[in-house]
């Protein structure tokens, strides 16, 4: 039956040496279990070890005979023990002890099964029956009950010359002589702790205190200390103290004042003289706050802060134009024999980058506000021009925008950057003179005349007073009264005339629209940009609607100055 075998029981080798019985050559290995998908009674193809456990190849050799047993996982009715080797192909060769089959090998059927080296019940009860038993003992154990068994040690020790205050010493593994025992050295043998022997030797008291007669020195030179940190004297008191090297802690030394810089020392009793010995300014009274370097500047080849809050430039003064500035200067040459800067030499700037995760760093700079030479500088001129500089979306490369100069405030590429936009827009612009709008025949084509339809169009569009309904919400009835077009209608009209979508097709009709925006706030809930719904809005360049309006009156008038010189006799100029 099943039980019949032992599943691991005796699954190692331990159980021979504790036995000390061995009645077979079978090889025995831990940890060794397969899965078997193979079919039949002959010999069996193993699949694999399992999680944990090791193939029969790789434990037992070709042709080693072996204990083992098969367990049907598919067809748990199934199982088999035996003695095994491992064929040519590296297949269980099966002999059955014990099986489902009745003794015979098992014809397994399809599907997973297990296979494991391990002891059965045959073997087991095999080696019971070889009756190995050691002989009786027990009479040669009450004999030698207490006996030390002999030893070179003991030949040693039985050749020592036993005497009043001796000890026998042993000078090698086998070697024993005797040795002097004085009085005071079994004074120190009967002392029952280390406090009880350091009374004894007399360095210390028995109250605890340490005595010392003469001079107590080191085996070797500066090689001891005299504490340590974390076992320290509470207080050294000393007539005279001689050291290459005397280091306080925590403390101080009474009686010394001034210890001179050439000593180690600051040649100062208080911390100002000392910083002025040492030259430290008033940077060493700072340990927190504001540091400040007076009587000089601070020179760094490079200087850099790294902070989690804003730093900040904070100056006192009862000056108007003193305010909290940054210098910053340029040269050429170096800093000791330093030279004109040049025209375009950059002169300082802020130039401002963030961290991105691509390449793990810092960007350059991705913003910039910037100063730059207009000119060789001397004492006769020293132009400056101002720029400032953004990095497009999607782009990588800082471009300037926008520059300050002497001939005013300008767009840094001509006819590139508008001056607000469609959801950004300038609530009143004040200006000495008009716009002036490009109008060089060179920059233009297909000039031509007006279309009578579009003259025809303008005709229906009507001029209207208004008021601006952001201003209502604001003022009220206080809100002022406008002149001019409403878009739509200006729009309508002439798509009316001309075709739908045929407004949209001149400059005077502008359409703008934008997508929605969420708001965007900085670390500490400020506003960045507010949000803003989609929407879109209609414009008019005033400037053609006013010369279209032109065209009609042109046309009406010429009109009327016809129509008069018929009244008035015809043709000619009348009169």
């Amino acid at each position: 039956m099943k039980a019949d075998y032992l599943w691991g029981a005796f699954a190692s080798p331990f159980f021979v040496r504790e036995t000390g019985v061995a009645i077979t050559d079978w090889e025995m290995a831990d940890l060794v279990r397969e899965v078997c998908y193979d079919v039949g009674t002959g010999p069996l193809a193993l699949g694999g070890a399992m999680a944990g456990y090791r193939a029969f190849a790789d434990a037992v050799g070709t042709g080693a005979r072996f204990p083992y047993v098969i367990v049907g996982v598919t067809d748990a009715s199934q199982w088999e023990a035996g003695s095994g080797m491992l064929d040519g192909e590296g297949r269980l060769a099966r002999t059955v002890g014990a099986s489902s089959a009745g003794g015979a090998a098992v014809d397994f059927a399809a599907g997973e099964k297990r296979v494991a080296l391990a002891l059965h019940a045959a073997w087991a009860r095999a080696v019971e029956a070889h009756d190995h038993a050691p002989p009786d003992l027990s009479a040669i154990e009450a004999a030698l009950a207490g006996k030390q068994a002999a030893s070179a040690v003991l030949d040693a020790l039985a050749g020592v010359e036993a005497g009043a205050d001796r000890l026998a010493c042993f000078t090698g593994p086998d070697s024993v002589e005797a040795v002097a025992c004085t009085a005071f050295a079994r004074s120190l043998l009967d002392d029952a702790d280390a406090a009880a022997a350091r009374v004894t030797l007399g360095v210390q008291n028995a109250d605890g205190g340490w005595t010392v007669g003469g001079d107590m020195l080191p085996d070797e030179d500066g090689a001891r200390t005299l504490g340590g940190p974390s076992r320290r004297w509470s207080a050294l008191h000393a007539a005279s103290i001689v050291s290459d090297d005397a280091r306080i802690g925590g403390g101080r030394i009474s009686g010394i004042d001034d210890l001179a810089v050439a000593d180690g020392g600051t040649g100062a009793s208080t911390a100002a003289q000392a910083r002025a010995n040492l030259g430290l300014g008033s940077m060493a009274t700072q340990d927190a706050g504001a540091v400040a370097i007076g009587g000089g500047s601070a020179v760094f080849d490079s200087f850099g802060v790294v902070t989690t809050g804003d730093p900040y430039f904070h100056r006192h003064s009862a000056t108007a134009g003193s305010g909290a500035g940054v210098l910053m200067r340029r040269a050429r040459g170096t800093s000791g024999a330093p030279a004109h800067v040049n025209a375009s030499d950059v002169l300082g700037g802020i130039y401002l980058g963030g961290y991105q995760s691509v390449t793990n760093g810092f960007t350059g700079g991705a913003a910039a506000i910037y100063a730059y030479a207009t000119e060789d500088y001397s004492s006769g001129g020293f132009g400056t021009e101002i720029a400032l500089a953004t990095t497009a979306m999607g782009a990588t490369n800082r471009s300037v925008r926008v520059r300050v100069g002497d001939d005013g405030f300008r767009p840094a590429a001509n006819n590139s950057y508008t001056l607000g936009s469609a959801t950004n827009r300038w609530s009143v612009v004040y200006a000495g003179t008009g716009a002036i709008n490009t109008s060089d025949a060179r920059e233009k084509q297909d000039a031509q005349d007006i279309p009578d339809a579009l003259i025809d169009a303008w005709g229906d569009v009507a001029w209207r007073r208004f008021r601006f309904a952001d201003a209502f919400a604001q003022k009220g009835e206080d809100a002022r009264w406008h002149v001019g077009l409403i878009a739509q209608q200006v729009r309508d009209a002439i798509d009316a005339r001309m075709g739908e979508g045929e407004a949209v097709r001149l400059g005077l009709v502008c359409f703008d629209s934008w997508e929605a925006e969420a708001e965007e706030r900085d670390e500490e809930g400020n506003i960045l940009r507010p949000g803003r719904d989609a929407g879109d809005r209609w414009g008019l360049r005033y400037e053609e609607c006013l010369a279209l309006e032109a065209a009609w009156q042109r046309r009406r008038i010429a009109g009327i100055e016809a129509a008069l010189a018929q009244l008035s006799g015809g043709g000619g100029d009348g009169g």
